[in-house]
């Protein structure tokens, strides 16, 4: 007598972790109209001995079902606790009978998203120190094999084939698991004290399209179209046709990895997608909406609603020559996300540091920095705050309110936590722009009030309109942070269209070395540490004082010696294609700068630039007001100076340099402000690509400090 088939979805399987509270939906398949019998049991986790008669170990639960006429069944096992306590799961049907061991009761989540998602942590600069203590065997993930199919069904599969649950104590199966879901699920782990599973579905490249059902694209001409400009939009004629990107069709992951947990329970969702899509916000944002119905449908939430915890997009130069690129995105996400039929949280990710060359092919891109770990931590600790009433944020501080006091915008944020902090040892306040009626946004002074709220505000603009904050794509300047280590989401208060003066950091002289991208001109060009400045006359040494400074954090004290024609010469290296060259200095009329001459020797400061040859356009574009005269709702210890030695490259041959004049420096100990007039330019010439600093002294060598550079309207 043949014996009757038994079958069960991949995901109920040995070492499976169950969501907390909610009754468990078994489902399967067997042969039309046979009864199935179900055996729930529990063993207490130590192995002790325990009495027969205890009524919470052995048998707890047993049912009988008979299945449908497609040979389809399904029990509902009774909602539990968490525990630590292992569960087994005994279906028979005729002779047939499946034993599903260790199943533990605590958390369930999925992680989904592309390429920073799907970041091994082998690839992790930290990967050690993440297997050392994720050594758990309560930390589980569950990972179809081959996480990417290779021919996608057409219609949603009922269950993906190769899948089984890995255990947090196989540090060779947990290296190539998600290293930001891997470190969430530790730290919520020993955060709850619960055994916490992770259904890891995030794919390198996916293409947010995939999650579609095909329907959603069938009922969508916007959609529709934007999948075809991609090259990747399929149907019933043309189905995995794309060679080696068939994942990337419409529908195809949907069809193959999310259907088949179809009704599964969750606590919610970690998600960071858009590496491959970000240059498209608008319809991103369309395709998002249909996303978190799909969820909403397919999904159990273990609440009252699905959370979905959400991470920006790390900062990376895009190439593209748009500025803001990636800026959009991110600011769809944290618009967007307001609005979805489900409990969110947001993270910005600019304060992290973006290294990414140590990790192995194909993980050591830009746009996938290393460090996933704190990303992990920050996921969790709003989890906590969302979720499981923990002291702690419900998601990273954002813009909720601004009010016009005077010439200056105070700003207030909500999920503020403990307080608002400056990130690092700074001690200014970074990454804030301001315009007036003009539309030129200029590098806005800003003051954190009793770590509530910030007040911004240009000397130069008496009615300022509108503000923004870390407003760039290769953010790696905006220091605003909460107490808890949550940076505060970029902003714009107007999305009317203004012409933004790029920040200029150099101008502070703080720092010797930056994250930036070399010249365009360089084959693919990819961001690193390097220099501010770069010598052109003489021999120049420098340090950053932080003691002796007219603002700021500090200011750059050189040591030199002249050249034969008694000159050194050193200039802020402008020409990284990161800030964005040339720099615009058209709306300026005159640079101020503070030099302190501690040898009180007489010397002689010029500053040459070298113009951009085409022609700035002038003509600023006004930019309504975004701030009422009242307010309105926004929709939307010092470290040790170090000494290094600048990189000579030889003398400047160029004869196009433009003098903006030579000013004396007085032989007196005390802090002096140079004045250069602009006024030397040629008329609409105001873009330039280079802008040096000319020292003459007579006797040969010396010091002098810099600080505080700023052009003024």
């Amino acid at each position: 007598m043949p014996r009757t088939r038994l079958i069960l979805p991949t995901y109920i399987s040995q070492g499976m972790i169950i969501q907390q509270n909610r009754p468990f939906t078994v489902r399967g398949q067997a042969d039309p109209l046979t009864s199935v019998e179900v055996a729930y049991s529990r063993s207490p986790a130590d192995n002790r001995p325990v009495s027969p008669l205890d009524p919470e170990y052995g048998v707890i639960y047993t049912a009988t079902s008979e299945t449908d006429a497609d040979g389809l069944f399904s029990f509902e096992l009774p909602a539990l606790k968490a525990s630590f306590d292992p569960l087994t799961l005994l279906l028979s049907c005729g002779k047939s009978k499946i034993e599903v061991s260790d199943i533990l009761v605590g958390e369930l989540w999925l992680a989904l998203g592309a390429d920073n998602m799907a970041y091994p942590v082998h690839a992790t600069t930290d990967k050690d120190h993440l297997l050392e203590q994720a050594n758990t065997p309560y930390v589980r993930f569950l990972c179809p094999h081959p996480l990417i199919p290779e021919n996608p069904p057409l219609e949603p599969a009922a269950d993906f084939v190769g899948g089984c649950w890995l255990y947090g104590d196989e540090p060779s199966a947990m290296a190539e698991r998600s290293a930001t879901a891997f470190a969430f699920a530790r730290e919520l782990c020993q955060e709850l004290r619960l055994p916490v599973g992770v259904i890891d579905l995030a794919i390198y490249g996916l293409k947010l399209q995939s999650l579609l059902p095909r329907e959603v694209f069938a009922n969508n001409i916007k959609l529709r179209d934007w999948s075809a400009k991609s090259g990747q939009y399929r149907d019933e004629s043309n189905w995995n046709l794309q060679g080696g990107f068939n994942f990337n069709q419409p529908g195809a992951i949907y069809n193959s990895r999310l259907a088949p947990l179809q009704r599964i329970v969750l606590r919610g969702i970690i998600w960071q997608q858009g590496e491959n899509d970000y240059r498209q916000p608008a319809e991103c944002a369309l395709a998002l909406k249909h996303l978190v119905d799909v969820f909403n449908e397919l999904f159990v939430p273990a609440g009252s609603q699905l959370n979905l915890l959400i991470a920006q997009l790390p900062p990376f130069y895009t190439g593209s020559g748009q500025k803001r690129l990636l800026a959009r995105y991110n600011e769809m996400l944290a618009r967007e996300r307001q609005h979805w039929p489900c409990d969110s949280a947001l993270l910005a990710l600019y304060d992290l540091p973006p290294d990414f060359r140590d990790a192995p092919e194909p993980y050591n891109q830009p746009h996938t920095p290393a460090a996933k770990q704190q990303v992990g931590q920050r996921l969790k600790l709003i989890a906590c705050g969302l979720i499981y009433q923990r002291k702690a944020p419900a998601s990273a501080p954002e813009c909720s309110n601004i009010e016009l006091v005077g010439n200056k915008l105070m700003i207030s944020f909500s999920q503020t936590g403990s307080g608002l902090r400056l990130a690092g040892e700074n001690d200014r306040l970074r990454g804030f722009t301001i315009c007036g009626q003009d539309g030129i946004y200029l590098e806005a002074s800003a003051r954190l009030l009793y770590g509530l709220r910030v007040l911004v505000w240009h000397d130069q603009i008496n009615h300022p309109v509108a503000v923004t904050y870390a407003d760039l794509d290769l953010n790696v300047e905006a220091n605003l942070v909460s107490r808890d280590g949550l940076a505060v989401i970029p902003f714009r208060s107007s999305d009317k269209p203004g012409r933004q003066i790029e920040p200029m950091e150099w101008a502070h002289f703080e720092q010797l070395q930056t994250w930036a991208v070399p010249a365009i001109a360089l084959h693919k060009p990819l961001p690193d540490q390097l220099p501010v400045y770069e010598v052109l006359r003489g021999l120049i040494s420098m340090r950053i004082e932080r003691n002796n400074k007219s603002e700021g954090e500090g200011s750059l004290q050189i040591f030199y010696e002249t050249d034969n024609q008694k000159q050194a010469m050193f200039r802020p290296i402008l020409e990284y294609a990161s800030l964005n060259p040339p720099l615009d200095i058209s709306p300026f009329k005159t640079l101020l700068m503070d030099v302190f001459n501690p040898d009180q020797q007489f010397k002689v400061l010029a500053i040459e630039v070298k113009l951009a040859r085409e022609k700035v356009n002038t003509e600023a574009v006004e930019v309504k007001p975004a701030v009422d005269k009242v307010d309105y709702e926004v929709e939307e210890a010092k470290p040790a100076a170090e000494e290094v030695q600048a990189p000579n490259i030889g003398v400047s041959t160029n004869k196009k340099a433009v003098s903006l004049g030579q000013v004396n420096i007085e032989p007196a100990l005390r802090w002096q402000t140079l004045r250069f007039n602009l006024s030397n330019l040629p008329p609409g010439q105001r873009q330039i690509t280079e802008l040096a600093f000319l020292l003459t002294d007579r006797k040969g060598k010396g010091q002098l400090y810099f600080d505080n550079l700023r052009f003024l309207l």
